[in-house]
């Protein structure tokens, strides 16, 4: 599990904790179609990451953003929350009227070489879209 809080008056902390849920297993909800394309991924060097979340150009807000990235290595030392980059659509007043592009992309710098896990989100016909994708990072 992973909370971000913000302090009013600035200052941002991240808290992470394992967390053990009793109970029947639900199943995960099915993943969005879409593709991941990428800037060539080196260590160190900010890098493009654009999802195509496929189909008309009407991704909502979602949390005040029009995408999210998690990312996460395989030791888990690195896990981030990337926010989209800004787009040319018009700033939208909230969800009832947006129609961001289906393409989203994020910029974000890997600290060190290896595979990392991402989960690309949006929001659609007020339904929160996921894409997973695993990405190996050259030195």
């Amino acid at each position: 599990m992973a909370a971000e809080f913000t302090r009013l008056g600035g200052g941002q902390q991240q808290v992470r904790a394992q967390v053990d849920i009793a109970g029947e297993q639900r199943q995960p909800p099915t993943p969005a179609k879409g593709t991941v394309t990428t800037t060539p991924l080196r260590a160190g060097d900010p890098a493009t990451l654009t999802v195509d979340f496929t189909g008309p150009d009407d991704l909502q807000p979602w949390l005040g953003m029009r995408g999210h990235l998690i990312l996460t290595d395989d030791t888990q030392a690195v896990w981030a929350h990337v926010h989209a980059m800004a787009t040319t659509a018009a700033a939208q007043p909230d969800e009832t009227v947006a129609a961001y592009p289906a393409e989203v992309g994020f910029t974000f710098t890997f600290p060190h070489p290896g595979r990392y896990r991402a989960w690309f989100q949006a929001e659609r016909g007020y339904e929160i879209l996921t894409i997973a994708a695993t990405f190996d990072v050259a030195p």
